[in-house]
C-alpha cells in the first residue's frame, strides 16, 4: 500500500540545479532574478548589485509548472 504514493511524493519535491542567473533588483530582504531562459527567480540572502550574474539553485520543478501554466 506505501508504494502508491510515491509518485505523488516525487512529483512535490523540488528539483534543485545550480544555474547562472541575473540580478534584476534588489531589495532589503532578498534578490529579485531571472534564469537565462528567461524564469523568474528570489534569492533571500543576496548581497548582489543589479545586472550581475551569479550562480544560484533553481527549482526546475517549478520552471517545468510554469511552462505548463502558460500554455496557450
Amino acid at each position: 500500500m506505501h508504494y502508491v504514493f510515491l509518485p505523488i511524493l516525487c512529483s512535490i519535491y523540488p528539483l534543485r540545479k545550480l544555474e547562472y542567473v541575473k540580478i534584476i533588483a534588489v531589495t532589503e530582504s532578498e534578490c529579485i532574478s531571472e534564469t537565462l531562459d528567461g524564469f523568474s527567480t528570489n534569492i533571500s540572502v543576496c548581497d548582489s548589485e543589479p545586472d550581475e550574474l551569479v550562480l544560484a539553485v533553481v527549482d526546475q520543478k517549478a520552471k517545468q509548472r510554469a511552462i505548463v501554466m502558460n500554455l496557450n
